[in-house]
This record gives C-alpha cells, structure tokens and sequence, in this order.
C-alpha cells in the first residue's frame, strides 16, 4: 500500500473562540465527510448517484487553485477527457493536489474561503455520471510512488503546476515517461522516474490558449497503457528537442514556429488583397478573425499538435496542411 501524501493534524478547536462561525460551518463540513477527518487537509465528494462499477481510470492535477484553473477545467477540459478519451472506461476518480502555501499563516479567513470555493469545485467533478469520486488535498502527491501504486496503468497526470520535468532520449530509443522533480529551493533534482505525466502549461491564465491543448488528443490509452503527446512528440519528432532544449520541459510550445509561419503567410494574403491588417471597408480586421479562432474548438493549436503526433511528418508538409486548412476561414 502506498501512501500518495501525510496528514497533518490541525486542531480546529484552538482557533474555535477566535473564529466561532468558521469552526461551526467547518465542523459541520468533517461531519459530512467534506473535509478528512484526520487533519482537514482534504476535501472528498462522492457521486450521488450509483457508478458503474467496473474499469476505472484515475486522473491526477497540480495547479488547479491559480487564477481561472477551475473554471477552464470545467468549462473545455474534463468532460472532454472523460467523453472522448476515456470511452472505455467505466468510472473515473479524481485527485487534484495544491497547496495553500502563497496564502500566508494566520489568514484563516482567507484559507477557509478558499476551502469552501474548492468544496464547490469537486462537487461540480462528480456531477459526471462516470465520476465516483473527486478529492482535493492540500498537501503534494507522492509522485515518485504512483506509478508503482497503479502498476504503470490506467491514470495520468495533468501537471498544470509544472512541477515534473521531462528526461529526453538518446535519438533513436524510445520514450519511456522518465521524468524528474526539481527538489524545492535548491539546484538538485530527484533521481528519474516513471510518470504518466502530461505538462500544457498554465490553464488557467488569460494572456495564455493552453487550456485550448486539453480538448485535443493529449494522451490515448491502449490496454491500459496510457500512451502521453510527449512520447509521440519525443518519439517521432526527436530532433526538435535537441535543437531547442526550450522544447524539453516546455513540449507544448512546438506548434508555436508552425503556428507563426502560417499567421505571417495569411497576414501577407490579406495584405495584399486588402490594403493592410486594418481597414473601413465593411470587413473585420485580420486580427477579429485571427483571434476569435485561436481560442475555439476549431483551434489550428491543436490540429497542428495533432499533425506532429503523426508518424513520418516533417515540419514543411505540417505548415502546408494547416495554411492550406485555415485559409478559407479567411479569404473564403
């Protein structure tokens, strides 16, 4: 039996006379199993209605309490992981794993307020009829014991936190899901292991389109076997990384080169067809076209990503695809 995190005791009753209200509704909280009742570092919900029994699939997250995280997650994200890539699944668990640790000690207002926010979060998780149950923890997952607890198989790790970094190949041998962690407050990192680990940047920014990555084909699984972007982008496309190491820990951000070659391309297009990116003839700038379907479920992000997750494809026949594509939606 493995242990994913500690508990550690917190005596709600020694801030009962400072915080009466909290304590009460906290209380109340751990009576209905909300709340762990070994310490409060977790919150659990369970489906109200009967789950399938039969395969099930766990799914793990890091960085969900930042910024717009949750609300992506719910919005384009896990319904279509669960839907379109777990098909053969009968029911799915949730863990997902943060930290307050930016909130600082003695805001117990704040800490509880947060609590309660992410009480309503995994109550939404468990809304889906294959979801049996969604925890938070606020303490971080033992990652280099899960892989073992699950034998490899049937979960993943949507890493949003960017803790996991990515060990690369020598060209030529496959990828197996090494990884490492960089050890908090120094230069060491831990030793390499195994991790169904998937890393799409920040979700939940909104200078950023990564939670645009999550509703493609970010992993597939075959027999258990979870098969993540990352092998089939260090496996097919190995020497991108060893041509810019950016690339390593950071493998989203190969569609971006592609992405940039076919903007410059149709921007010179509309040049010329129009007179420039801007005008007042009754038609919409480049950038009111451009921008809206950077963010929409027709993304070329994604068709792009996917592109690369093919066998034997260059980065000339990915460009031609994708200007090719996206084209009409500009000049008709």
């Amino acid at each position: 039996m493995f242990k994913l995190y500690n508990i550690i005791y917190m005596d709600y009753k020694e801030k009962y006379l400072k915080y009466k209200s909290k304590y009460i509704t906290l209380k109340n909280m751990i009576n209905q199993n909300m709340i762990n009742q070994k310490g409060g570092n977790e919150i659990q919900r369970f489906n109200r209605r009967p789950v399938r029994e039969g395969r099930t699939f766990y799914i793990y997250t890091t960085g969900m309490d930042y910024d717009r995280s949750f609300e992506r997650w719910h919005m384009y994200i896990r319904n279509h992981i669960i839907d379109n890539l777990l098909q053969d699944y009968d029911r799915v668990i949730i863990y997902h794993s943060d930290v307050l640790y930016y909130i600082k000690d003695g805001d117990e207002d704040m800490k509880i307020s947060r609590i309660f926010e992410h009480e309503q979060h995994i109550e939404r998780d468990v809304r889906h009829p294959k979801v049996h149950s969604s925890t938070f923890t606020y303490l971080p997952i033992n990652f280099q014991e899960l892989d073992a607890r699950h034998h490899g198989r049937d979960y993943i790790l949507f890493d949003f936190a960017h803790v996991i970094k990515y060990v690369l190949p020598n060209e030529g041998e496959p990828y197996e899901n090494l990884v490492y962690v960089q050890l908090y407050g120094t230069h060491r990192r831990s030793a390499p292991f195994r991790l169904n680990s998937v890393y799409v940047g920040v979700i939940g920014n909104e200078e950023h389109h990564n939670h645009i990555i999550m509703t493609g084909r970010v992993f597939s699984v075959r027999d258990g076997i979870v098969i993540t972007y990352i092998k089939k982008l260090f496996d097919n496309h190995h020497y991108l990384f060893t041509r810019t190491e950016l690339y390593i820990n950071l493998p989203q951000l190969i569609y971006e080169p592609t992405l940039a070659r076919v903007k410059k391309e149709l921007e010179r297009i509309w040049r010329e067809r129009y007179g420039g990116l801007f005008n007042t003839n009754g038609r919409a700038d480049f950038d009111g076209i451009y921008i809206p379907l950077i963010t929409s479920d027709n993304s070329p992000i994604n068709m792009i990503l996917n592109l690369y997750l093919e066998d034997d494809i260059q980065e000339d026949t990915i460009y031609e695809i994708v200007l090719s594509e996206y084209s009409p939606v500009f000049f008709g």
